[in-house]
């Protein structure tokens, strides 16, 4: 008799626990992320924490920037 309502129990405590890791699937653009960065010309790293979607518009934002800097530093002498 004691067994299966210490098996309940366990069911009923691990439910929770369950729903919290549920909430925070590697999709859920509202989840903590944390990222270890380092200056240059240093040794030192900083730990930065943002939300999935905040780090995929900071992750956006720099290939942007990149890119724009990249399309200027051809090489060529523009004509005219």
């Amino acid at each position: 008799m004691r067994l299966p309502l210490i098996v309940l129990g366990m069911m009923i405590v691990g439910t929770p626990a369950m729903a919290k890791e549920k909430a925070n699937a590697p999709n859920d653009p509202n989840r903590k992320v944390c990222r270890q960065e380092g200056a240059t010309g240093s040794v030192f790293v900083k730990r930065v924490c943002h939300t999935a979607a905040e780090w995929r518009a900071i992750d956006e934002n720099n290939a942007r920037q990149t890119k724009t800097f990249n399309d200027g530093q051809s090489g060529a002498t523009p004509v005219g």
